[in-house]
């Protein structure tokens, strides 16, 4: 992949809600392998001016400042117990809450609380031509975060999926939903209780919704042990991961 290539994924990744202007920094500097062209004060400009550009990108502006981005991408090995120590932020300040659009003229699919509240601006970052008319600076200065990033649909189902679906794959609402929030938690996934409280169903609704996903291998699943901060007590739990993310996580008790 290329510059471009890293940034649009990135960008894709975040799903329908899209992602702001720090946010994409901050998944720049988090993404594995680490971009060739670094993510610092010089090169942000040129990174803005070429995701800016892109086709494949239109911006929106958010009716109030989204909240910082926090990437929970922390695991801490107790040594006592030899399980992992999950860090969560709190579940009341999730900056994605589950909101599935349906049925959109736009042939747009995932959730996205704003959907129908955020402004399209495209127009005001570039003209007709796709020449940048809005640098970073002006940007920053004029929406900060207000303004986000959203990939196309194409593009957002393409980071999702992986070259051995079918183009025609049929996937409810749910399905795609659930396949979002797998892509924006990357290599750390959501363990199946995170997953079932951010869409407000039961296992056995999720159960369903996991076997169709697993089938189509889309995802990938594994038994993970955990202690959460604060608990002492051992929990068990099933951990999702888009399959492209693939990352076994093991206690020191399961690789026994």
């Amino acid at each position: 992949m290329d510059v471009l290539d890293d940034c649009l994924d990135e960008v894709a990744l975040e799903g329908l809600d899209g992602i702001t202007i720090n946010g994409l920094w901050l998944r720049l500097e988090k993404r594995q392998p680490r971009i060739r062209l670094g993510v610092d004060d010089l090169t942000k400009p040129f990174i803005w001016e070429c995701v800016a550009t892109s086709p494949q990108v239109e911006f929106y502006e958010l009716p109030e400042p989204r909240p910082p981005l926090v990437v929970n991408d922390k695991v801490i090995k107790d040594e006592e117990t030899g399980y992992d120590i999950r860090t969560y932020q709190n579940p009341g300040s999730d900056i994605y809450p589950i909101s599935i659009v349906k049925a959109s003229k736009l042939g747009e699919r995932g959730s996205c609380a704003t959907y129908k509240k955020r402004k399209k601006i495209t127009g005001d970052i570039r003209n007709e031509d796709g020449e940048l008319t809005c640098t970073l600076a002006d940007a920053v200065e004029r929406w900060d975060n207000k303004l986000v990033l959203v990939a196309s649909q194409s593009l957002r189902q393409e980071a999702l999926f992986h070259d051995g679906v079918l183009p025609d794959i049929e996937l409810t609402d749910n399905q795609y939903c659930i396949l979002e929030r797998l892509g924006r938690a990357r290599r750390m996934g959501e363990i199946q209780q995170d997953i079932m409280a951010a869409f407000g169903v039961n296992s056995k609704f999720l159960f369903h919704v996991r076997k169709s996903l697993l089938q189509h291998k889309l995802i990938t699943k594994q038994n993970f042990c955990f202690v959460a901060p604060g608990v002492s007590r051992m929990q068990a739990s099933v951990l999702l991961l888009l399959k492209r993310f693939h990352t076994t996580h093991k206690s020191r008790n399961q690789a026994l």
